[in-house]
């Protein structure tokens, strides 16, 4: 499978995040909302099966894939705050 197809499987399964992310948004001060979000990243990295699924592909191209997912997230966020 490749690159593309795998970040769009897991930013469909990371959606539900993303919606609490924003609802976070609004009760969070701006450093305790980006730790959230860190804090999250770092718990799917540490569990990819329980968040993405069970055909993964290698653990490095995993957090490489999440970790354009987040970053892409984070920076949207902070360019249109």
């Amino acid at each position: 499978m490749s690159d593309k197809v795998v970040k769009i499987q897991f930013r469909a399964a990371l959606q539900p995040m993303i919606e609490l992310f924003e609802h976070k948004k609004e009760v969070l001060s701006q450093q305790d909302w980006e730790n959230f979000i860190l804090l999250t990243k770092k718990s799917v990295l540490n569990h990819p099966d329980q968040f993405l699924g069970g055909d993964l592909p290698l653990a490095l191209e995993t957090e490489q894939i999440v970790d354009e997912i987040f970053l892409e997230y984070l920076e949207n966020k902070l360019t249109n705050a």
